[in-house]
């Protein structure tokens, strides 16, 4: 018997979108005035169902039935799990805030996880393009809208409905647009999700920490026809069957090229631990032991040139590959990398091959991960090689110093961190001057808050800082480490891009933008949008 269960990520929006789905939007909205009236450290979400049915504001067989949803959510979220702990506490009193258990308060377990087991079967048949519920829906070319997708059921107008709708929204959200079970319309979208017409971006925080869709587990039955060796299904062969995965740490304190280096180095079928606290990698690297390291040269609290220091002391590591990564080219010098104990580097922006082949060189399936990879110190030859940066135009002009920011206190904006105008400026005027003599180019998009006063008024001045940091922290999740972000008002923003001057992929780079940021979960739960407008501006003096 179960009387409840609850998980650490349901908060009042989970509450909230159950009763929207029961067509209950009058609690909904009174949800978080009730929430207030209790203490932090008593369990919220039972809290609030009690007093719901104490108030009557709903029925017993409301209350139950939403009990119910509540309870098959964290479950859900329990059996996506692939590994964890568990403790049994017997021996401890029930707190104040539990009731009597009575038969018609508790649940039969095997009945919720029956249903949930079939339902996450079903998941699992769409986890090749879906991992999670709370993954966020756009469609970057609206053109592909009109192809006709095998085994999709929506006609192109009903398609085109509903991608106006979704932009950003996840499917959860979307769920209840269209007053439909989110495995529903995962299983209705899946079709064009896999055609590519449609996309998905990663959940919010913090609901990328919420479990993701377990894969279905290959069969083991091997396919012993001569002719065709392989697998009867499209799964790869179990670990044993293969060449050694390999086991990589990332440790870089920007959840978004964390993202992007796990999905890389993934494909190419190594295990890839990430790390965006630098400050704690010292235990994740002892407890995983990796066969190589990539560290971010620059992070918070602790550099990678220092953590790499203290990483070689450690005689577990002192064979163990460490690959520094930076944008920042000066610092990216063999005599830096070797001082700190890097074997290698690798210069951002970079591109999946590159990153490849920086690893395979040192990670070879035909080779001992622990065999001396570089020379000695009284060696001539050296394994530094300069790596070249993708699509980006290279300057002739090959003693121009690169343009650099100035880190001063009177050029940071104190609410967001970003380069103030005076700053800006500054930097405008110096990269100008040099495309008047060199190939190179830049362009401008600014990012203006129209309604910033508006969110001010409502939510005060606390919560406009955090929207404001929020819209700072999305434009850095979708621009290259080479591109500089900028406060330039107090309601608009300015992001130089290098070397981008093509007026149409300005144009998207700049809806995309505007897209994402419009995503804010503070102004969601506060039933408030974000009211953006964008113009783009193209350097005129390129030179010839």
């Amino acid at each position: 018997m179960l009387e409840n269960a609850t998980h650490s990520l349901q908060s009042l929006a989970t509450m909230q979108h159950y009763l929207l789905r029961n067509n209950q939007e009058s609690i909904a909205k009174i949800v978080p005035n009730v929430a207030k009236n209790f203490p932090p450290r008593q369990p919220l979400l039972p809290s609030i169902l009690k007093q719901l049915g104490q108030k009557n504001h709903l029925t017993a067989d409301e209350v139950l039935s939403l009990k119910t949803d509540l309870i098959e959510d964290a479950l859900e979220s329990y059996l996506w799990l692939r590994e964890g702990e568990y403790h049994w506490r017997d021996d401890q009193p029930l707190s104040s805030h539990h009731t009597t258990i009575k038969g018609d308060d508790c649940f039969i377990i095997s009945n919720l996880l029956d249903n949930l087991i079939i339902r996450m079967k079903a998941w699992q048949k769409l986890s090749a393009v879906i991992s999670s519920p709370y993954q966020r829906l756009f469609c970057a070319n609206p053109a592909l809208i009109q192809q006709k997708v095998p085994s999709g059921n929506l006609n192109p107008t009903a398609l085109e409905k509903l991608v106006k709708l979704m932009q950003g929204k996840t499917l959860r959200q979307i769920s209840l647009f269209l007053k439909q079970d989110e495995l529903k319309v995962a299983q209705l979208l899946f079709p064009y999700l896999q055609s590519n017409i449609l996309q998905l971006k990663s959940p919010q925080p913090t609901l990328e920490k919420l479990p993701c869709i377990p894969p279905l587990k290959p069969t083991n039955t091997l396919n012993k026809n001569p002719n065709n060796p392989q697998p009867r299904n499209n799964y790869q062969p179990t670990q044993s069957q293969q060449k050694k995965t390999y086991k990589i740490v990332c440790i870089d304190d920007s959840p978004t090229i964390l993202d992007m280096i796990k999905a890389y180095l993934e494909e190419a079928e190594y295990e890839v631990i990430t790390i965006d606290n630098p400050t704690q990698s010292l235990t994740c690297l002892f407890k995983h032991k990796p066969d190589l390291v990539l560290i971010d040269f620059s992070m918070p609290g602790i550099n990678g040139n220092k953590l790499c220091r203290i990483i070689k002391t450690s005689p577990l590591f002192k064979n163990t590959p460490l690959i520094m990564i930076s944008g920042n080219s000066k610092m990216l010098t063999p005599e830096n990398m070797k001082e700190a104990g890097a074997i290698d580097y690798l210069a951002k922006p970079f591109c999946k091959e590159q990153l490849h082949n920086i690893v395979n060189k040192y990670l070879s399936n035909n080779s001992k991960v622990n065999q001396r990879l570089t020379k000695g110190k009284n060696d001539t030859q050296s394994s530094f090689k300069p790596v070249e940066k993708p699509n980006i135009k290279q300057s002739e002009d090959l003693d121009r110093k690169p343009i650099t920011i100035t880190r001063n206190e009177q050029d940071i904006d104190p609410i967001t961190g970003l380069a103030n105008r005076q700053c800006l400026e500054q930097y405008l005027s110096g990269i100008t001057k040099n495309t008047e003599n060199t190939k190179s180019s830049f362009s401008l998009i600014f990012i203006k808050i129209n309604n910033l006063i508006d969110i001010q008024d409502t939510l005060g001045e606390t919560e406009r800082d955090n929207t404001l940091r929020n819209v700072t922290k999305q434009m850095h999740s979708l621009v290259r480490a080479n591109d500089v972000v900028g406060r330039w008002s107090d309601n608009e923003f300015v992001i130089v891009f290098n070397n981008i001057e093509h007026p149409k992929i300005l144009a998207h780079i700049s809806q995309r933008i505007l897209n994402t940021i419009k995503q804010s979960p503070l102004l969601v739960e506060n039933q408030l949008n974000l009211k953006l407008s964008h113009t783009v501006k193209i350097n005129s003096l390129v030179g010839a």
